[in-house]
């Protein structure tokens, strides 16, 4: 009898210690799955903020090769414009409304493609600043996790 009671006091040591033992686990856990959780939200936001990001950047890039688009009509328009005045003037009679015509579209022209280049750096540093930004949020998405 003496020894079925230390075998239960012994039972009792050993339940009471893998209780605390649980317990130890059951904290980290807890702990564990509220990293996980928070890493999971800090991922969902990165991604919402890259895809806003791409949203907003592609939006920008599509207007402006629209603007460069419309910008190298013009131009089109402009040469033909030129080449039709060319051909629809009398050469004696128009010679110096000719001339004066010709500088006023050469500089329209010089106007319009300084304006086509600028769009066309602005696009490609816009393209870069994408990939940066996409970069790093994955980066930042990678380390997150």
């Amino acid at each position: 009898e003496h020894q079925i009671q230390q075998r239960v006091e012994q039972l009792q040591n050993e339940l009471e210690q893998e209780s605390k033992h649980n317990a130890s686990y059951k904290s980290q856990n807890e702990d564990l799955r509220a990293r996980v959780i928070q890493a999971e939200k800090i991922l969902h936001e990165t991604s919402q903020a890259n895809a806003d990001a791409i949203s907003e950047y592609t939006q920008e890039i599509s207007r402006l090769q629209a603007d460069s688009q419309q910008l190298s009509k013009s131009l089109e328009a402009t040469q033909l414009e030129l080449e039709t005045k060319k051909q629809d003037i009398s050469l004696t009679a128009k010679v110096n409304e000719l001339q004066a015509s010709l500088v006023a579209m050469k500089q329209e022209t010089d106007i319009i493609s300084q304006h086509n280049r600028e769009l066309t750096d602005s696009n490609t540093r816009l393209q870069q600043e994408k990939t940066n930004i996409s970069q790093s949020l994955e980066a930042r998405a990678t380390a997150a996790e």
